[in-house]
């Protein structure tokens, strides 16, 4: 079919939809259930198709229910009758969204067929079968293909039955005799009715269906086509055992080959021919050539409209729709359309698909007033009362936020995937989404038992992973709803099985997947918009292999969004607004893409190569949580250790007493923060070492350490644990420290800039609280050091979204307040923009991304004074969020110091600033404070009783200790 229609053609399918949109105002007629039972399935199951058809899933499920009683039974249960009546439950129970109900009638249906073994084999097949039939009426007008014609499919087919019958003989002797009668049955139905059961089996359950037992004890007992089976038998025989294969694990070439059996000779098509095609195309959307699937999608679409099985062909252009390539988009909107006017007086079920498949398609061919029309006519459809489609006003949500996303409507686009995820989110046993359905299957399952024929650790190795690019081709609801799900139970285990197998390496790398996580989930679209700025904006150099490669052949929607980025801004602040709204809309539109996006931010850790990178004086030392568990992890280029840190629980305690010890929790009254000697909080820091780094032999040739804290390690200052007894050396004394949120960036720093290297100075009353006049000759002396310094806010007051323009580097001489951890991101680290467009954290992870090189924040107030009842979240985020908007290097502070003490910390840092870089400039500088005498009087943290002190330097923990350097060891250029 040609892709472009002319306008003809496109006026008439617009005026199309408003005809079905009146349609949909029609009361289906419901047929009467009360009727005696006649044939098997009964007439009941019949007429509960048809009120299926209507999109009325309550009243088939009841209807179904009512079929299901009157089905016949014998000694050993239910008959065969039962089987397409257990199918069409479980697909009610799939549309309804209860996949654990559709699982149970899809193993009834199966355990059925296992009792009646080889019943196939006892069918009367009729000894004439002409397949020709007269088609009235072209019910796929779309098709352009081979023409399809509908085989002759005989209403019943005789089935020999023996029975036993015990009694006197003409002799008068007991004795048993075996009675063989024909009873006519729709065995077509029946087997069509074994191939839905065994599709939808492959859909729910995916790969944990391999080698499933009672799978295959099914499969076992189909038997073979007899001889006398003729076309029409053979053909549908063999489509069930290719299902049957399809859901046991048969790959693309049992799909190509199987669907040879869709049709007979001289392509007539039988009820069978659309699931099975349905089924090979599922199979084929993840073979290396998914386009190969598109074909036989458009097919099976064609013949079940043939076939009149509206709900088919929906479900084929459904699987169409995301394996159609790029240039068929078009093609899908104009047969989808169709197909609609075809069915709108027939099936609200179908037509409703239809019209969400011919919404999607229309935006792909980038024909938005098609697109808005058939969008109209399906959400016309699904907002009838007696329309109850949950699963498909899902997919109308996913379409709904593209729709809105590309008007650059972010808000609503948000807002119609939280109502997709109010689909997918259900507690625990009422999961409605394949992905999260096995993922559940998968944690009830024992450590050492076997689902698919794998093991669950396995199986949690792809199953916690982003979902594959074959889910978001065959339904991006089901990929959405399992990135929106919280992992967090499962990932636990994911770690702990690991640990028990003494796997460091493993250890970190979901680590770093557990701790990307917790930070995407706080995001648009589970981090998926964020992946999409950095595959647009990041040097090659920052990205890992897959995100590389993605981005060497990248879809069409990532290639226009590197044009917008590519773009120079504008001066004008309003047209740089409107740049950046139009960025971020495009930023959008990649993230909902059918697309496995790689994660470009921050880089993952994927195996012991990316350890081998390390100097042999390097490491990471790792916390990694593991539910109630702790585990540490220190890797090196040669070597990983794992250990478990005990009493993981208690150690916010022991942080918290450290804290009182060196002066951080405000004590009562006037008595002294600072303590007297150092004994008591050398102690206290020994102890918390012995528990959270029990090796110390590990670290002894160590000489740069990135430490990547968790929960309340964050508040612990790891610079001044002892490396062996109380009164020996500081571990940060004998080795320079670096901090990351996650071990991923530990490795990998995010890129430098290679712009101007200009400062921006920001200052309040943070110096001097009570004296504004010294507080401002202190900042003068801070700003006096370097030359042409920027002032911030500065005459324009530009917010720190595009501060990155005009300062290489920011320092923030202010006690700045992150907002909670329900909100993580809605606060400003400069304070006096926080107000204003563009000053949010959550804003500077927007587009265009022009951040600092460096941000250094010594006056953030975290929840370190109160460490034991504060989990360091703020921490996390904080560094998290301004790494994601590009900054390379950060400096934050666990408690605010202010002071004189500060002032002259900053003075030293700014100083050196443009010569020698962050690190070495930021070591020097703490460095020469604790060795600078302090006027315990210009120390707002200090008390009455301190001032009394003789002589006060800087060397206390409580003036330098609290600061945390973000870098990674590995540097990447930008």
């Amino acid at each position: 079919m040609n892709p472009s229609s002319s306008p003809v053609v496109g006026k008439t399918l617009l005026l199309a939809f408003a005809v079905i949109l009146m349609a949909s105002g029609r009361t289906f007629a419901q047929p009467a259930l009360q009727l005696p039972q006649q044939t098997y399935p009964s007439q009941t199951y019949y007429q509960a198709l048809e009120v299926y058809r209507t999109g009325e899933l309550s009243l088939a499920i009841k209807a179904f229910e009512d079929a299901l009683s009157r089905c016949r039974r014998n000694s050993q249960g239910r008959w065969i009758d039962a089987i397409p009546v257990h199918a069409m439950l479980a697909e009610c129970h799939y549309e309804a969204g209860n996949l654990r109900l559709a699982h149970q009638h899809l193993d009834q249906a199966l355990q059925i067929a296992s009792r009646f073994p080889n019943w196939i084999m006892s069918l009367q097949w009729p000894s004439v079968q002409n397949p020709n039939v007269s088609q009235a009426v072209n019910r796929a007008p779309w098709w352009t293909g081979t023409p399809i014609r509908v085989a002759y499919v005989p209403k019943k087919i005789p089935l020999n039955m023996t029975s036993t019958n015990i009694g006197t003989g003409p002799d008068g002797q007991l004795g048993a005799s075996t009675v063989t009668t024909a009873q006519a049955i729709d065995a077509i139905e029946i087997l069509r009715g074994m191939g839905i059961v065994y599709y939808r089996r492959q859909v729910i359950l995916g790969p944990l269906a391999v080698s499933e037992p009672l799978l295959e004890r099914s499969i076992k007992s189909l038997g073979n086509a007899p001889g006398n089976a003729g076309p029409l038998g053979a053909a549908t025989i063999s489509s069930i055992h290719t299902l049957a294969g399809l859901a046991n694990g048969g790959g693309p070439r049992r799909a190509s080959s199987g669907s040879a059996n869709s049709t007979i000779s001289g392509n007539y098509v039988h009820p069978l021919t659309p699931v099975l095609l349905c089924g090979a195309a599922r199979v084929l959307a993840g073979s290396d050539k998914p386009e190969a699937a598109y074909p036989l999608a458009l097919q099976a679409a064609a013949a079940a409209s043939m076939l009149e099985q509206p709900e088919w062909a929906s479900e084929a252009f459904e699987i169409a729709v995301g394996v159609k390539p790029d240039r068929a988009a078009g093609e899908v909107y104009q047969a989808s359309a169709s197909a609609m006017q075809v069915f709108a007086r027939d099936s609200r079920l179908a037509t409703a698909r239809l019209g969400i498949v011919a919404a999607e398609a229309a935006m792909d061919a980038g024909r938005p007033g098609e697109a808005e029309q058939a969008f109209q006519a399906a959400g016309g459809l699904l907002d009838r009362r007696d329309v109850e489609l949950p699963r498909r006003l899902a997919y109308f949500q996913y379409i709904n936020a593209r729709r809105n996303a590309a008007r650059g409507d972010l808000t609503a686009s948000d807002l119609a995937i939280k109502q997709l995820v109010g689909f997918t989110a259900r507690r625990a046993g009422l999961e409605s989404t394949p992905r999260l359905y096995q993922l559940r299957l998968i944690e009830s399952a024992s450590r050492a038992s076997k689902l698919g024929g794998k093991t669950s650790e396995a199986l949690l190795e792809e199953y916690l992973r982003a979902p594959r690019r074959v889910i978001w081709m065959n339904d991006p609801v089901d990929a959405l709803g399992f990135i929106a799900s919280d992992h967090s139970a499962t990932m636990a285990g994911w770690i702990r099985a690991a640990a028990s197998r003494n796997a460091g390496e493993d250890v970190l790398v979901r680590g770093d997947i557990q701790a990307v996580r917790n930070f995407t989930a706080q995001l648009p679209l589970a981090g998926r918009v964020l992946q999409a700025r950095w595959l647009a904006t990041a040097p090659d150099a920052a990205l890992g292999p897959d995100a590389i490669a993605f981005r060497k052949k990248p879809p069409a929607a990532l290639a226009r969004l590197r044009q917008l980025t590519q773009q120079p801004v504008p001066d004008d602040p309003a047209a740089a607004r409107v740049q950046a709204d139009a960025a971020e809309s495009a930023a959008y539109t990649v993230a909902l893409q059918r697309a496995d996006l790689p994660v470009a931010f921050p880089r993952p850790l994927t195996a012991k190569s990316d350890f081998e990178r390390l100097a042999d004086n390097e490491a990471v030392l790792a916390f990694v949580p593991a539910g109630n568990n702790l585990l540490g992890v220190l890797a090196t280029n040669k070597k990983t250790t794992v250990w478990p840190v005990n009493g993981y629980r208690t150690l916010p305690a022991q942080i918290g007493r450290l804290m009182q010890e060196i002066g951080v929790a405000r004590k009562r009254g006037s008595a002294a923060q600072l303590p007297a000697d150092d004994s008591a909080w050398r102690s206290a820091a020994t102890q918390i070492r012995d528990r959270v780094i029990p090796k110390l032999d590990a670290f002894k040739d160590i000489q740069r350490l990135a430490i990547v804290p968790t929960a309340g390690l964050w508040y612990l200052p790891f610079e001044i644990l002892p490396v062996g007894d109380a009164d020996s050396p500081l571990l940060g004394d004998r080795t320079q420290i670096l901090y990351a949120p996650t071990p991923g960036l530990a490795v990998y720093s995010t890129p430098t800039s290679d712009r101007p290297v200009d400062v921006g100075i920001l200052t309040q009353l943070f110096f001097a609280p009570r004296d504004g006049e010294r507080n401002e000759e202190l900042s003068e002396a801070i700003r006096g050091t370097i030359d042409n310094p920027v002032a911030l806010p500065g005459a324009g007051a530009v917010p720190g979204r595009w501060l990155g323009a005009q300062c290489r580097h920011i320092v923030v001489a202010a006690a700045v307040t992150p907002s909670p951890t329900t909100k993580p991101f809605a606060w400003s680290p400069l304070g006096y923009d926080a107000g204003m467009p563009g000053g949010l954290l959550d804003d500077w992870m927007r587009l265009p991304m022009a951040p600092p090189q460096s941000v250094a924040l010594p006056g953030l107030r975290t929840g370190a004074s109160q460490a034991s009842s504060n989990n360091g979240d703020e921490v996390f985020y904080a560094a998290m969020s301004m790494h994601a908007a590009g900054v390379s290097q950060l400096i934050l502070a666990r408690w605010p110091v202010g002071g004189e003490s500060t002032a002259g910390l900053l003075k030293e840092y700014v100083q050196e600033l443009p010569f020698s870089g962050v690190e070495d400039s930021w070591r020097r500088a703490l460095a020469v404070l604790r060795e600078t005498e302090l006027d315990p009087e210009a120390e707002p943290l200090l008390s009455d009783e301190d001032a009394k002190r003789q002589s006060l330097t800087g060397n206390p923990p409580l003036f330098w200790s609290g600061y945390m350097l973000f870098d990674g060891l590995s540097k990447t250029p930008k």
